[in-house]
């Protein structure tokens, strides 16, 4: 491993830090500590299971509490609010091109029947 800051070749294993044990090394140069490199999690990624997010949009649709969705799920309530936005923001999308393509189909309707009358 090569250090980050000194670019050393001689780099010590200096243990694991979270949830997904990502090594962490510390140079024997500089003493500098840095962790290998990984793909870094965002707020908007989540690690849930697709079929076990469906099952909780479905349980909050037939008007389950959060709650309640937490404990038949078994996911966070945490990962429940932000499917549930993200839920909300796909189906903003899907109606701003629904309404869109239905006023274009529309329009033209109305220039088809206005030239055949």
């Amino acid at each position: 491993m090569t250090c980050i800051r000194c670019q050393h070749q001689t780099c010590k294993r200096f243990g694991y830090f979270g949830k997904r044990r990502i090594q962490r090394w510390r140079c024997t140069a500089c003493k500098s500590t840095f962790c290998e490199p990984h793909a870094r999690l965002t707020r908007d990624t989540m690690l849930s299971q697709p079929d076990t997010a469906s099952r909780a949009i479905q349980c909050l649709l037939e008007g389950c509490s959060i709650r309640s969705t937490e404990r038949l799920t078994g996911l966070n309530r945490n990962t429940i609010m932000r499917l549930l936005v993200v839920a909300g923001e796909r189906c903003e999308t899907l109606l701003e091109n629904t309404e869109s393509a239905f006023a274009s189909v529309m329009r033209n309707a109305m220039r088809c029947g206005a030239t055949s009358a």
